[in-house]
């Protein structure tokens, strides 16, 4: 199974970014990323570890620590406590395709 560590930390920032000025829950973005909210909690805290979070002052108010153009993918990368291949090369293309059989790395 593919690592998907750094998609859901880029879906948790892009959510937080397109509702800015709403009530955000972590039931909400597990409800978006059709995962547990506890989930969606460890990301948030790694998130705010690196920074690029910061709490409001109610509980289902958090919002980024910078603008959204600032933050890069080096920047999240760094917030992912575990940091293997950023990429995963899909191994099981068809053997008869060219373009997926050229495309094997292993």
């Amino acid at each position: 199974m593919a690592n998907t560590q750094l998609s859901d930390t880029i879906h948790v920032l892009a959510y937080i970014a397109y509702f800015k000025d709403q009530k955000i829950t972590s039931q909400a973005m597990a409800s978006s990323l059709k995962t547990s909210p506890s989930l969606v909690r460890k990301i948030l805290a790694n998130l705010k570890r690196g920074g690029l979070v910061c709490p409001g002052q109610a509980t289902t108010h958090v919002s980024l620590a910078k603008p959204a153009a600032e933050i890069t993918m080096r920047d999240i990368y760094r917030t992912l406590p575990d940091r293997g291949p950023l990429l995963n090369v899909d191994t099981k293309t068809n053997e008869d395709c060219p373009v997926g059989w050229r495309c094997r790395w292993h």
